[in-house]
């Protein structure tokens, strides 16, 4: 069932943060950057945001060897992500064999699991696949758990160093020891069995803090801590409605933020979380399977609820850990219905239907077109979908395609400095540097920071193109030369010149010949000009 739903994926592109953590990512072109994917946050995607944001070495390792293999065929990469699923859905079995659960009602479980729309986005789109690498080594890990005593030294160190290679994969990973003080019982274990897990985890922690020097990503929506999680009761109670019947399965579901709690189905979201998350916590000592279940999903849904934010209310990729549970509650309670005839057509129609609308959704995500195309049309003032389809066109080289997007977009978001930059970039490809260099001003000091180096390169290429010297010379920060692209100091460099700041060019011309990605032309320029620089100074 895995290779029937998913295997026309194999016919499907790049799409989305592709781009930016795999194709454009020079360090996953190499197995030898594999040590770098564990202490460099550059590795992830040194172009954009996302090196400060995420830390996912097993997933880079796991692309870097895709690319080793496959080079730049993206149906080998889609290959990777169908046998890793395919690898969670066997394991998965096992876990529920290993409960106790009879081999036919495992197998429907893990027959939900393997098929279900709402996880088909992991498998469908290649840099999601972070959270099946880190699915497949917390069921390992489950296993190992779940297996009775006695607690060999062997379990004692392999169950925690699969969890920590999971957190590795997936930072929301990090939730399994909460998971452990709830089942500790039910496995019957002794609590302090739980400590190396606890142990990992704060390791884990500690690596994160100390690579990528933060736990979250971004401020809460309109600046509330309240306002976010009112709008996250919601999102948990289309999550578990999601379970009966997936809906609104576009890569970016559109979740409207409240303005406060006074709303009806705000509260009454509110009040049945609450209400279940007492029910778990009272009956925590006497779990039964689908108790077990539940707090697994519960839990691992907790790292994406925005209590420490995140960029994004909702996504359906994110379920893919916590559907695990779901599917230990669909095992239980498919176990006590399995003697009904009706009840078992019934759940086989159903599982009929799932399958179905997962082959619908593999097919939206062939390209960034078809994913994307369907949000610009339905949420024509959302800024994204315009980013990202006028971006692919740009990749095919349909230049008045991409412009017209940008263009439309800028219409409906205004201030938007995505695509200002984007329209300044087809501006800047048609010679209209003028043009562009009005678009690229009008972006804010704090997105320029965002934006980053990318940016930076587009700007004072403008301002170089434009003659306007000075103010490439004060786009400078010395601090942070030894970290700024080649490309970028050369244009400062010149640029400081003909706005006679020569000692700051004499700064920038030795860091550049410290570079070894000069070209030897252009380490014979900048020697030349040093040198003259260092005779005017001695003139002087």
């Amino acid at each position: 069932m895995v290779v029937v739903v998913f295997g026309r994926t194999l016919e499907n592109g790049f799409v989305y943060d592709d781009w930016e953590t795999i194709v454009d990512n020079p360090h996953v072109h190499s197995l030898q950057n594999g040590f770098s994917f564990f202490f460099d946050r550059n590795s992830t995607a040194p172009e954009t945001h996302l090196k400060h944001e995420i830390y996912r070495p097993i997933k880079s390792w796991s692309c870097a060897l895709d690319h080793f293999i496959f080079r730049g065929n993206p149906a080998g990469y889609h290959l990777t992500n169908v046998l890793l699923h395919l690898v969670a859905v066997l394991l998965l079995n096992q876990l529920l064999i290993s409960m106790g659960y009879p081999v036919f009602t495992a197998f429907m479980a893990s027959l939900f699991f393997a098929v279900h729309p709402a996880i088909s986005q992991n498998v469908s789109y290649i840099s999601a696949r972070a959270d099946i690498l880190a699915t497949v080594f917390l069921l390992a890990c489950s296993r190992i758990v779940f297996l009775g005593q006695p607690e060999t030294v062997f379990r004692k160190i392999v169950g925690p160093a699969l969890f920590f290679t999971a957190c590795l994969a997936k930072e929301t990973s990090v939730v399994f020891p909460i998971f452990y003080v709830f089942v500790y019982r039910y496995v019957h274990k002794p609590f302090r069995s739980v400590f190396s897990y606890g142990i990992a985890a704060l390791l884990y922690l500690v690596l994160r803090q100390t690579v990528v020097g933060g736990f979250f990503q971004t401020y809460y929506y309109q600046n509330s801590f309240w306002i976010t999680q009112a709008a996250m009761v919601k999102v948990w109670l289309l999550y578990i409605a999601g379970f009966f019947w997936p809906f609104h399965l576009e890569i970016a579901p559109i979740i409207e933020t409240e303005s406060g709690w006074a709303g009806p189905f705000v509260w009454f979201s509110a009040v049945a979380l609450a209400s279940l998350g007492i029910l778990i916590w009272i009956r925590r000592k006497h779990l039964g399977k689908a108790g077990i279940g539940l707090v697994w999903f519960f839990l691992f849904l907790l790292p994406v609820a925005n209590l420490i934010p995140i960029k994004a209310l909702m996504a359906w990729r994110f379920v893919y850990i916590p559907w695990v549970g779901m599917s230990l509650v669909f095992c239980h309670y498919f176990e006590k219905i399995q003697r009904s005839r009706t009840a078992v057509f019934f759940i086989f129609f159903w599982l009929l239907v799932l399958t179905l609308y997962s082959v619908r959704t593999v097919s939206t995500f062939q390209t960034d077109e078809t994913l994307w195309k369907p949000l610009m049309e339905k949420y024509p003032h959302l800024s994204k979908p315009y980013h990202v389809v006028g971006n692919y066109y740009l990749r095919e080289k349909e230049i008045v395609r991409a412009q017209h997007v940008f263009e439309t977009g800028l219409q409906s978001v205004p201030d938007d400095a995505y695509l200002m930059w984007d329209l300044a970039r087809i501006h800047a490809m048609q010679g209209n540097t003028g043009k562009s260099l009005d678009l690229l001003e009008k972006i804010n000091q704090p997105m320029r920071r965002e934006l980053g180096q990318g940016f930076l390169y587009d700007y004072v290429f403008a301002l170089y193109q434009e003659k306007k010297y000075g103010q490439i010379w004060k786009t400078l920060s010395f601090p942070d030369i030894s970290g700024m692209k080649t490309k970028i100091l050369l244009i400062q460099a010149h640029g400081s010149v003909l706005a006679d700041h020569k000692d700051s060019a004499e700064i920038l011309y030795e860091e550049l010949l410290t570079r070894g990605d000069l070209t030897a032309a252009q380490r014979e320029d900048c020697s030349a000009v040093l040198a003259m620089l260092k005779a005017e100074k001695i003139h002087e």
